[in-house]
């Protein structure tokens, strides 16, 4: 079952081509943005930098799809992605598929809280996904819990994917060892983490080279493993 809709392999996350917004009231017209030519690559990391008021706050909201533009040319993986999703004939399945291409695509581009609102939209249709898919994107939206500090909710979020997948993937422990280091918790950390480097062994799995990094300095002495980078998580 391929999890992605059929997009041309260099297409970048954003393309802009001369946009512009403007926000209209009854007294006023206001231009926010003119002549916006952007390309924003998958994988790139983009930063914007400017004083208040300079249409920053703007050009992310159309960027991410939350705001429409009033002129010019917007598309992109991100746009064929939301397009596909407007298709009233869409099946269970193929929404839950396309919404979690959509979160794959936020989640790479460093937006956790627009992957978790299309992860949870995947996984209420989700019933009749297989349960490697289930597994995805259940990670997926740990992983995105995660990447905005919310611990409680991550735990709760892996309650909820053991109760709901019959076989949780061993991901759950690796996610758990990751939150419980960040919560301060070294022991319920190691156990987690031998728990998930033992299941892959088992499986005939190797233990990826970064969390066996991550492992080997949570095992440090308290004290010691405080220092683990965030880029090891």
């Amino acid at each position: 079952m391929d999890d992605s809709p059929t997009i041309p392999k260099h297409t970048p996350l954003v393309r802009m081509r001369s946009v512009g917004k403007v926000f209209t009231t009854k007294k006023v017209e206001t231009q926010a943005l003119a002549d916006i030519n952007l390309v924003l690559e998958r994988g790139e990391y983009l930063r914007v930098e400017g004083p208040s008021g300079c249409g920053k706050s703007t050009l992310l909201s159309l960027m991410g799809l939350l705001d429409q533009v009033s002129f010019g040319d917007y598309d992109g993986a991100l746009a064929l992605l939301r397009d596909a999703l407007d298709e009233t004939s869409l099946t269970a399945v193929e929404f839950a598929l396309l919404s979690g291409s959509l979160a794959n695509t936020y989640q790479g581009a460093n937006d956790p809280a627009n992957a978790r609102k299309h992860y949870l939209a995947a996984l209420e249709k989700s019933a009749d996904l297989d349960v490697a898919h289930q597994n995805r994107l259940w990670r997926g939206l740990a992983t995105a819990a995660l990447q905005q500090g919310d611990h409680e909710d991550v735990i709760a979020i892996i309650g909820q994917w053991r109760e709901r997948v019959a076989e949780p993937s061993p991901d759950v422990h690796q996610l758990l060892a990751y939150v419980h280091f960040q919560l301060g918790d070294q022991n319920l950390a190691i156990a987690e983490g031998e728990r998930y480097a033992d299941l892959l062994r088992n499986a005939g799995e190797t233990v990826p080279a970064s969390f066996a990094r991550f492992l080997e300095r949570v095992r440090r002495p308290k004290g010691e493993a405080s220092d683990l980078p965030t880029s090891e998580l």
